[in-house]
């Protein structure tokens, strides 16, 4: 589990129980993926076969690969995982990262709790937030919500913050 907070793991794990138990699933990499025959044929991590009328995807991202000679990068699904994120940074490192998302603002509140005195955030736009307000919400697809939502309002955007964020139209390089 690379994400321990009670308030996000515990709800999603119970949801994805019960949704699992509603059809048949299998967990793995679709290497392959054609539709012939009304019918979606589906390999597996390479081997598998599988076929079936609808399909379900839930890729994630690719985080973008980063190819600066002085800096080391430290991928998001370690990143994500404050323990390990604070095994491989020092307090007094400038650590940058990239992005606005919720994955973003995660490991930038996990960087400010673990004490990095320099951190800067490189980001294209300014943070949405989904509005629970509206049927259907706002930005739900787009926007931060819970435990990222919160931090952010709270830490990102105001003078006081910890953290110098630059869009990336404004970013020199040289600050690496």
């Amino acid at each position: 589990v690379l994400f321990r907070s009670k308030d996000v793991i515990i709800p999603l794990q119970s949801i994805t129980y019960f949704l699992k138990s509603l059809v048949i699933s299998k967990l793995g990499y679709v290497t392959n993926l054609v539709k012939k025959d009304d019918f979606w044929h589906i390999v597996v991590n390479g081997q598998e076969s599988y076929k079936a009328e609808q399909v379900i995807l839930a890729t994630g991202s690719y985080p973008a690969k980063l190819n600066y000679e002085l800096t080391k990068n430290i991928p998001v699904e370690i990143a994500l995982n404050k323990d390990s994120l604070a095994g491989l940074v020092e307090l007094t490192d400038t650590v940058v990262v990239f992005g606005g998302s919720h994955s973003a603002v995660l490991v930038l509140k996990f960087l400010t709790e673990i004490g990095v005195k320099n951190i800067i955030n490189v980001y294209k736009n300014d943070l949405v937030f989904c509005d629970f307000s509206y049927d259907p919400p706002l930005h739900q697809g787009s926007g931060l919500k819970g435990v990222a939502a919160r931090w952010a309002k709270k830490n990102l955007g105001n003078e006081s913050s910890l953290i110098k964020r630059i869009k990336l139209e404004d970013f020199d390089e040289n600050l690496l």
